[in-house]
């Protein structure tokens, strides 16, 4: 009977060290699945990780692209409107170019724009009347061609220079068939926008023509 007891105790220490082994086992198996589920995890973290960064790094790219855009949308608006300005500068001094120049044809007086070399720059409708010579003709001509005797001619511009204003100067203004007529010449100095001396305004009259009031 003892005996029998006996055997029992060891078989039943012999299934409690097989069960403890057994659990043993299993729970180092599920210590090594959560160990393997934690560093899936980590690697997981870390991959995400990388991605929010990139995806942060094109949000930064994309953000500086839509500054450029913008910067450039801007510069391209301002250079348009300035474009526009010019234009419009443009076309305002062109109106008072031709508002000059109707009012200089229309005055019976011969005008000339004399450079401070002595050539002439322009004149108006009464000078290349007064000279019987077309505008290409005479632009670029010198003064003393057209006004003798040509040494006083080339003393009235040197006088407007130095005085700045000259009045009643005698010349004679010649046409191109040679005729000669007496002309009264007033001159003045006249400056560029920066004040710089650029050349002599002359005015011409026959001192013969009666003007109308």
């Amino acid at each position: 009977m003892e005996k029998d007891v006996t055997l029992s105790l060891e078989e039943v220490t012999q299934e409690l060290l097989e069960v403890t082994t057994s659990l043993s086992f299993k729970l180092n198996l599920k210590t090594l699945q959560v160990a393997e589920l934690l560093l899936a995890n980590k690697m997981l973290t870390i991959e995400i990780q990388d991605k929010a960064n990139r995806i942060a790094e094109l949000l930064k790219v994309n953000q500086d692209h839509a500054k450029e855009l913008t910067h450039k949308k801007h510069q391209n608006k301002s250079y348009r409107t300035a474009l526009r300005n010019i234009e419009k500068a443009r076309l305002n001094l062109e109106k008072y170019h031709e508002y000059t120049k109707s009012v200089l044809d229309s005055n019976l007086d011969s005008f000339a724009m004399v450079g401070l070399d002595g050539l002439i720059k322009d004149v108006n409708l009464a000078m290349l009347r007064s000279l019987g010579l077309s505008r290409s003709k005479t632009l670029g001509t010198n003064f003393n061609t057209h006004f003798l005797p040509p040494e006083k001619a080339d003393q009235l511009i040197y006088k407007a220079k130095k005085d700045k204003e000259i009045h009643n100067y005698e010349l004679n203004i010649k046409h191109k068939t040679g005729k000669e007529t007496p002309v009264l010449v007033n001159a003045s100095l006249y400056k560029n926008n920066e004040g710089e001396d650029v050349g002599v305004f002359t005015a011409s009259r026959d001192p013969k023509t009666k003007i109308k009031t």
